[in-house]
């Protein structure tokens, strides 16, 4: 990617190339009337030194400025076109008060799937549900093998966004409910509970 804003300072980062295409987005950004970068063409915004962010395009009332953008001078109320890595546009939305990014960046972010990773994550799942068919490993290992290999395979973008994928509801049901069965077997609750059932339904037929 090209920055439009460029100057001849090479200490300014660079996009990497390592950046995949849904670690890349786009968000509007308005201006404010007490920003200091009013009055500055849009080379001189800091926008790209600051933030590696790239200014692409800006809406100045009814009219699209997409030409020579690295040389209009910003103004009070433009909203500017921004492009760079959402994490990138989310820290800029958290680090500059003289502007107001539109949305929410990580939100949109995450909306962004990675439908190239389905097949790698289908089979991790086949892998995981096999091994605890034939109990290569206990359920709990097989768990979280699949886990941390949807991770390394890069299923997530991040170790952040596995751990919002987590039902903890469902954690912690089932946390709550191994203990309770350890004790109903070592009490025998479970086997005179199971006895009962039987003994009431066992001479009934389906009929």
């Amino acid at each position: 990617l090209k920055f439009i804003d460029q100057s001849s300072d090479d200490s300014m980062p660079t996009f990497s190339g390592k950046l995949k295409f849904d670690e890349i987005g786009m968000a509007e950004v308005v201006v404010l009337a007490n920003s200091n970068i009013i009055g500055h063409p849009v080379r001189e915004s800091g926008f790209r030194k600051n933030y590696n962010v790239n200014i692409i395009g800006i809406q100045r009332k009814t009219r699209y400025l997409v030409q020579n953008v690295k040389d209009e001078k910003i103004q009070s109320g433009d909203m500017l076109l921004v492009q760079g890595a959402w994490e990138d546009i989310d820290r800029l939305s958290r680090l500059q008060a003289e502007i107001v990014v539109i949305g929410q960046p990580s939100a949109e972010a995450s909306k962004v799937t990675l439908e190239d990773k389905a097949p790698v994550a289908g089979i991790i799942m086949g892998l995981m549900v096999v091994a605890m068919i034939f109990n290569f490993f206990p359920p709990v290992v097989a768990v979280l093998m699949a886990a941390v290999a949807m991770i390394l395979a890069g299923c997530f973008r991040s170790v952040r966004d596995a751990y919002r994928t987590i039902n903890w509801e469902s954690v912690i049901l089932f946390a709550a409910m191994m203990p309770l069965a350890t004790a109903m077997e070592k009490t025998g609750a479970s086997e005179l509970i199971s006895s009962g059932i039987v003994g009431s339904l066992g001479s009934r037929g389906p009929y």
